[in-house]
């Protein structure tokens, strides 16, 4: 180790002869470069949790409004199955409600209606069927 060079010595660093003559604004622009680079690392480690808690809640959402819309068709769908079968119903049951009036009708001539009627008395009224609610 010579004594009238310390940059021999094994714990600093060599800096060439044409590096250690700074300008005062390379020194301002790497003091700054380094407290910027160092502050930046460490806000983006602390904002990384939020950032994962943020997308995994975005992830929720959208999983959420899929299932909605999911749920929305089917409900859909289904209203629209038993609208049709309300409308079905309700012929059958106009169709039912026409043939006992006709069989009531036959019963005041015919024997065998009235026997009909007679036997199936607690669903065939002779005034009508009832209506439900009555």
């Amino acid at each position: 180790m010579n004594p009238e060079n310390p940059s021999d010595s094994p714990l600093e660093p060599t800096i060439p002869a044409d590096q250690t003559e700074t300008k005062p604004e390379a020194v301002e622009a790497q003091a700054e470069s380094a407290t910027i680079s160092g502050h930046d690392a460490h806000s983006l480690s602390v904002f990384v949790p939020f950032l994962i808690l943020g997308l995994s809640y975005c992830i929720f959402l959208v999983w959420q409004l899929a299932n909605v819309n999911t749920q929305h068709t089917a409900l859909e769908r289904t209203i629209q199955q038993q609208e049709a079968q309300v409308q079905q119903s309700g012929r059958v049951q106009g169709a039912l409600t026409k043939l006992y009036q006709d069989l009531i009708e036959t019963a005041k001539t015919e024997n065998d209606a009235k026997a009909v009627v007679q036997k199936y008395n607690s669903i065939i009224h002779l005034n009508g069927p009832q209506e439900p609610g009555k």
